[in-house]
């Protein structure tokens, strides 16, 4: 070949997906996916679950206001949204409602109304978009003072970037309490056909999603942006100047990091935090294992009496299907000859928190040798939110037991 024929070849630089980017070694795996229906909306609803427990724990509870809503994966006319007036704490996959687009209730949990407002928000996204599985909207307190603005996050965090351009949206047109389709229809109108999150002014916030994890993520990330924004507007108006994050910067971000599967793993540490919670069996009465021990002067042959209520399992492998659980207790005291060891175990039947099925109920009898005088450290496992009737007596006086 001549000289002026050869070309000179340069290895060509693959193009990385967002996953391998963030990911350094092996790659997290895209967003799962069930071989059925039913399995599909279980998990769907779980997760669903889950977002609340988040919310919960975040404070975004409002009264009745709030509600998460997910397309249903073999009827997407359809769509499951929360009961009205249940706290986001206590919901259960098993208490979410079936509606479809004309709001009348056809499946799950029929016990309890589906909020109207949220139905007419929630209809009216899912019909305007039907890339949206997953749609949440709260009333959180720093999302709602920044919608007074009726102003869009600027990009003045690399969080708020993932916002960028068409994916915020802002809707001004605020007609008080939404109880007519025309106003819904407005709201799911001005999300536009790229949005991701909008600010309802006056009202609070909107998040859109492939699924619940991506949806339930961005309403965390955005209403820590819209307090991001609160504080950088206090320090401005006392001379301090913003530095906004360049329009590129802003491009490149958003284009990396604001995808599905990377928004559905962003998801995962607050929702498998809250799945973590209620794995652990529990007792009133103890702080156990992870969530600390508690030291308790007891006499010798004290013996105290638990009634338990068992809301789950303490192994993975268990979270759906168990018959027997069992609670391991460990006493350790040092009576000046030398530590002693004795243990308990409290067997009962119960199931997952978040399982369809209600909690089971044991009794159980249970006496600890105690040192005489010594000092008593009890440790094991879970987190103590069940009922009891246990007393400690110390120097003559009966004391309940320390709840945390």
């Amino acid at each position: 070949m001549p000289p002026s024929a050869q070309v000179n070849e340069q290895p060509q630089e693959v193009k990385r997906t967002p996953l391998q980017l963030i990911s350094q070694g092996a790659c997290l795996p895209g967003i799962p996916k069930h071989p059925t229906f039913a399995l599909q909306r279980q998990w769907q609803l779980e997760k669903m679950a889950l977002a609340f427990r988040v919310f919960a724990r975040l404070g975004y509870t409002d009264g009745m206001a709030g509600h998460i809503s997910v397309r249903d994966p073999e009827n997407p006319h359809t769509f499951w949204t929360n009961p009205l007036a249940v706290h986001f704490g206590m919901l259960k996959a098993s208490d979410m409602i079936l509606v479809d687009y004309e709001g009348v209730p056809i499946g799950g949990n029929m016990s309890r109304p589906a909020n109207a407002a949220g139905f007419l928000i929630h209809s009216a996204v899912h019909k305007a978009r039907p890339d949206v599985v997953a749609a949440c909207h709260t009333h959180s307190v720093h999302g709602m003072a920044w919608s007074v603005f009726g102003r869009p996050i600027e990009m003045i965090t690399q969080d708020a970037a993932y916002l960028y351009g068409d994916a915020q949206a802002v809707y001004r047109d605020f007609g008080g309490v939404v109880v007519t389709q025309e106003e819904g229809d407005k709201i799911g109108a001005a999300l536009g056909t790229k949005g991701k999150a909008m600010i309802l002014q006056n009202h609070g916030l909107l998040t859109t999603g492939t699924t619940v994890d991506e949806a339930c993520f961005l309403m965390t990330l955005m209403e820590r942006a819209c307090r991001c924004q609160l504080l950088a507007e206090a320090a401005a108006a006392n001379g301090i100047p913003k530095v906004l994050i360049s329009d590129a910067s802003a491009k490149y971000t958003f284009e990396n990091s604001s995808g599905p599967e990377t928004l559905y793993w962003e998801g995962q540490p607050d929702l498998e935090y809250e799945e973590y919670l209620y794995t652990f069996p529990t007792i009133r009465g103890y702080s156990f294992g992870l969530y600390g021990c508690t030291d308790i002067d007891c006499l010798e042959n004290e013996s105290y009496h638990k009634k338990i209520k068992v809301l789950n399992g303490f192994k993975q492998e268990k979270l759906y299907n168990f018959n027997d659980l069992t609670f391991r207790v460990d006493l350790v005291g040092n009576d000046g000859n030398g530590d002693k060891n004795h243990y308990a175990n409290l067997t009962a039947t119960g199931w997952h928190a978040l399982d369809q099925k209600p909690c089971a109920w044991g009794e159980f009898s249970v006496e600890f040798v105690w040192p005489q005088n010594g000092t008593c450290t009890c440790s094991g496992w879970g987190r103590a939110i069940g009922e009891t009737s246990t007393t400690c007596r110390k120097g003559g006086q009966h004391l309940p037991i320390p709840t945390s």
